[in-house]
């Protein structure tokens, strides 16, 4: 990107994410006459960066900070059924065509389309074989537009999902359909690299989990919440530390290196000391990945993108006879974000997304309002003169990234849990007791954007100690968030030692998931939403 390219893109981002967190809401491109609204070039005013001092959170806000003054968003009712968006169901009708006409070649046949995003479709698929073993049902996903930077990102994402096989809480692939001889030579690349394969999940997705709950005028149980909670800091150690770099347990794995089976998740043994001495020697910055970590930020962390599988599934004392696992999906957006290139888990020169001015602005814009974190909207970016790492003083938050991005995206979908309301926009930081996760003996007062969920009076029916650790999660400093082992052994001592009774006890709790999750669904279902149905 040249100079001047980029000093525009700093102004545009600056005042996008001034009106985010503001207003909660980016800057309007068209009036309601159609034409062109002022904020749309209203950031060629700014001077970017600024040469004042910088301003925390807390000061940013000023006046607003008055007691109730975070702004929730609308209680959680969404379109259960909804598959797809109307403005591009054309589009999204094309690639389906195009998917289960390619998918013809290896006899593979269309059952249905499960729903379609800006980007990418899915559909579910069988295959009926020759020699009585039962059909063989399989999600096939591919990109709306089929440009070559979208068949690309397909091919990224199918890398990215696929290093994660043999993750308990991250929705697994699987191998592509055997080719035929009619599938070889043009269409083979296609079938193998422009399409995601997995197994498919009759449950749906945490999403509709929330819309079921909210339609019932209820609320989740504390043991599920802390249920749940035990199962998104799990696929947030699988997201950095996958099953196959744990060397120590030693899984068994196939001809291409995959783990074969699946496992519950662990900071690896060999991970920990190297973690804890990267912190206190001031070695890890709290950004990139971690000493034997991915450095993996999946970006679009929501609860349409986290799965319902299965009950009775890993160990026995994780909660899953009570509660389906929960499986993170959709890496359309995943980056590995370190200071060199990684492919195929070596380092290739020195060019890693921390030292790209181009991609640290850029990955700013990646995910969901709501959703975002501090690292992209802190207000320390309009300081920042090109790359975040290289100012002096350092900042704290701006760019950031890592697995503590991904922490504060599953603690967003916990306070939805929480409160069954949208995320707070704009985001809105209140300073919080916490013990420094680098000294777990101090406490300290740190600045964070869930303090609205230690408000006993509206919350007061869920249980403070899973609320506390929430909203230190949502800390504006990526280094005030906890480690994931120290979550980990908290939420394990939680779920072993607590007495549960009233709502929370076994057969109250089976009671509330059999009502408030459904069934699976079976593969043969009819459509929800003809109305947008793109296989008609």
């Amino acid at each position: 990107m040249a100079d001047a390219e980029f000093r525009e893109e700093q102004q545009r981002s600056s005042y996008k994410f001034h009106k985010y967190r503001t207003l909660g809401r980016f800057p309007a491109k068209y009036d309601e006459h159609g034409r062109p609204h002022p904020e749309a070039t209203a950031h060629r005013d700014l001077r970017r960066p600024k040469r004042n001092w910088i301003r925390g959170p807390g000061l940013f806000h000023g006046l607003r900070r008055l007691p109730g003054a975070v702004k929730l968003g609308p209680a959680w009712s969404v379109n259960v059924g909804r598959v797809g968006f109307a403005h591009n169901a054309a589009p999204a009708r094309v690639a389906r065509i195009w998917l289960s006409n390619t998918l013809w070649n290896v006899s593979a046949r269309l059952e249905r389309t499960l729903g379609w995003g800006g980007n990418g479709i899915a559909s579910l698929f069988y295959i009926d074989y020759n020699n009585g073993a039962p059909r063989d049902y399989f999600v096939a996903k591919t990109c709306i537009n089929r440009t070559l930077r979208a068949v690309a990102s397909v091919a990224r994402e199918k890398y990215y999902q696929n290093a994660y096989r043999g993750a308990l809480h991250v929705a697994q692939t699987r191998d592509a359909p055997p080719l035929t001889q009619l599938a070889m030579g043009a269409l083979q690349r296609e079938l193998l690299d422009g399409i995601i394969y997995s197994e498919y999940v009759g449950r749906g997705s945490l999403h509709k989990v929330l819309c079921q709950v909210q339609a019932n005028v209820t609320r989740f149980p504390n043991r599920l919440l802390w249920v749940i909670f035990q199962c998104l800091v799990q696929s947030c150690i699988a997201l950095e530390y996958p099953p196959v770099k744990d060397r120590a347990r030693n899984l068994p794995k196939d001809g291409n290196g995959s783990v074969v089976g699946v496992f519950s998740e662990r900071v690896p043994p060999e991970c920990r000391q190297a973690y804890y001495e990267a912190v206190t020697n001031r070695t890890w910055k709290h950004e990139g990945s971690t000493p034997g970590g991915t450095g993996v930020v999946h970006f679009d962390i929501d609860p349409q993108n986290i799965l319902v599988g299965n009950t009775n599934v890993g160990p026995a004392n994780d909660g899953h006879a009570l509660f389906p696992v929960l499986q993170l999906a959709d890496f359309g957006l995943a980056r590995v974000v370190n200071l060199a290139y990684v492919k195929n888990g070596r380092m290739r020169g020195t060019v890693g997304f921390l030292n790209s001015k181009d991609a640290m602005w850029n990955f700013r814009n990646m995910g969901k309002p709501g959703y975002f974190a501090p690292e992209q909207f802190s207000e320390e970016w309009d300081w920042v003169e090109e790359l975040p790492r290289t100012e002096n003083p350092p900042h704290d938050t701006a760019g950031k990234y890592g697995f503590k991005t991904n922490l504060y995206q599953f603690a967003v979908v916990m306070s939805i849990l929480i409160t069954m309301h949208s995320p707070a926009l704009p985001p809105y930081p209140e300073e919080i007791d916490i013990f420094d996760p680098a000294n777990p003996l101090q406490q300290i007062r740190a600045w964070s954007y869930g303090g609205y969920l230690l408000d006993d009076r509206r919350w007061g029916g869920v249980d403070r100690e899973l609320r506390l650790m929430v909203a230190q999660c949502m800390c504006d400093v990526p280094a005030h968030r906890p480690d994931l082992m120290q979550l980990q052994g908290a939420i394990a001592e939680k779920m072993a030692n607590a007495v549960w009774a009233g709502a929370d006890d076994t057969p109250q709790v089976r009671a509330w998931v059999q009502m408030m999750v459904a069934q699976p669904v079976p593969p043969q279902a009819p459509p929800g939403q003809p109305a947008l149905w793109v296989d008609q």
